[in-house]
């Protein structure tokens, strides 16, 4: 009674909420339209497409989710710069996290976190990261960083609560498998029509846009994605899947060296290692990895097997990475001299450029570590490895062994195996390279976490069948002493 009446006397309901909502974020979306400058029929016909599209993300939120990590990836206001001031990347992320509580509100009673660990430990690093601007040597640069991680972490809660069934989970890794081959196809074109960089000495491909981005951050986009790839073919198992799959796995592993990325380079060789390492028929993976690198430095141009070669001299590999040995040597005495906060995240070019602890370029600090030990501190370095990492890893492990007991989870075990070599490239990319806070991470712990909960939901569905059989098996042998 009390609830018939509190619904009689609901002032807003949650419908009318939604309907608002929508009503509200397509004017905005089309003043943004007007602002662009668009008129006439490309107004209209955008205006519509957007309308539709809100329509569906109100009803279906994992829709918008899809929407978002799509223009995440294909940047259409880099494509078409006419859309770049409607925010499409914003509308659709706002949209999408507000109908997501809208929706859990509405289904669940209550609104509530994720009380995982790794969702915690991600939650207290972003603590930290503006508690770090307290020691830092750039504190707007700090605060930047801190909006930044922000936004990292909206996509990563859409991912754990939207991606909760096995349907989900594939359109999405599917999604970004052939977005990443869209990426890599566009690089690839671009650098036949001569849109390259020339610099150490040789023509590197890089990204068409800043998805891509330049041939470094390109190259361990590739390398890191090349593990989805395979495991999406593995889960896919129709042929018309697998085998175009596999053939975008090894085309993007042969692009990867035009971009002349050493780093690249040894994390495509961590993935390879990696590959092995996990692979349950080793002998087969080996010859596959051997003719791949057979294949690979065969048809490589001159150019960049000379730049990959001096990967075997020290004192060369110092002197053209913009000298590597003295940026981490002045990284250590950041850390030394602040151990507790570090120098503020994001702001090592600033204290080094200033020369505050030796240097005296504004430079980049090259490598994962140094980057979360010198801008973080003691603090940094505890929830960020001794938390965050160390629990995403505990759930690979642990989606891993669930895969491998029950056959009917072979594809935990397919993915989980996929996020592990890939953490295995983003580590390599790591040593040469200040990759904390590229996305890849935080996709594939929220990847993990998404994963535990549709397992746990099957399992819970399996022993509800299981239970309900039993029942019936209990009840069948009183309904024939009745018949008879």
């Amino acid at each position: 009674m009390a609830n018939e009446l509190a619904r009689n006397t609901q002032i807003i309901s949650t419908k009318m909420l939604l309907w608002a909502l929508l009503i509200v974020l397509s004017a905005g979306a089309a003043v943004g339209i007007l602002m662009a400058g668009l008129k006439g029929q490309v107004f209209i016909i955008g205006g519509i497409v957007l309308i539709i599209n809100l329509y569906v993300m109100s009803r279906w939120p994992v829709y918008g989710l899809l929407l978002y990590l799509f223009i995440f990836m294909y940047r259409p206001g880099e494509v078409y710069p006419a859309l770049s001031a409607i925010r499409l990347e914003l509308i659709v992320g706002v949209t999408t996290l507000i109908l997501t509580v809208i929706h859990r509100k509405m289904h669940e009673g209550v609104l509530r976190l994720p009380a995982d660990r790794v969702t915690v430990s991600l939650l207290a690093f972003w603590v930290v990261i503006y508690l770090t601007t307290l020691t830092s040597f750039n504190p707007m640069e700090t605060i930047y960083a801190g909006e930044d991680f922000a936004k990292t972490l909206v996509f990563y809660y859409l991912i754990v609560a939207l991606i909760d069934t096995r349907p989900k989970l594939n359109a999405f890794i599917l999604l970004y498998v052939l977005l990443i081959g869209k990426v890599c196809w566009d690089a690839f074109t671009g650098y036949q029509s001569g849109a390259f960089i020339h610099t150490m000495g040789i023509d590197r491909m890089a990204g068409a846009t800043s998805m891509g981005g330049d041939p470094n951050t390109l190259a361990t986009t590739i390398a890191v994605s090349v593990p989805f790839v395979v495991a999406t073919a593995f889960v896919f198992k129709q042929f018309y899947w697998r085998i175009p799959l596999y053939g975008l796995a090894g085309g993007m592993l042969m692009v990867l060296g035009i971009t002349g990325s050493r780093g690249g380079f040894l994390a495509a060789i961590g993935v390879l290692i990696g590959g092995f390492a996990f692979s349950r028929n080793k002998a087969i993976t080996a010859v596959v990895i051997i003719m791949l690198a057979l294949v690979f430095w065969v048809t490589l141009p001159d150019q960049y097997r000379t730049r990959y070669l001096t990967l075997t001299d020290v004192e060369d590999l110092n002197e053209t990475s913009t000298g590597r040995w003295e940026i981490w040597k002045v990284g250590i005495q950041m850390f030394i001299n602040r151990p507790l906060l570090g120098i503020g995240i994001g702001a090592f070019p600033t204290a080094h450029g200033i020369g505050a602890f030796g240097g005296g370029k504004w430079i980049q600090p090259h490598n994962m570590l140094v980057q979360l030990a010198a801008e973080s501190g003691i603090l940094g370095l505890t929830v960020w490895l001794g938390f965050f990492f160390r629990y995403m890893l505990r759930n690979i492990k642990k989606l891993r062994r669930i895969g491998l007991r029950d056959p009917s989870k072979r594809w935990a075990y397919t993915y989980a195996t996929s996020f592990a070599v890939s953490i295995i490239a983003l580590l390599v990319a790591g040593l040469f390279g200040h990759n904390l806070f590229r996305f890849n991470w935080y996709v594939i712990a929220g990847l993990s976490v998404a994963m535990l909960t549709i397992v746990e939901r099957e399992n819970k569905g399996e022993q509800g069948s299981q239970d309900s059989g039993e029942l019936l098996d209990k009840q069948t042998p009183a309904v024939e002493s009745t018949t008879r």
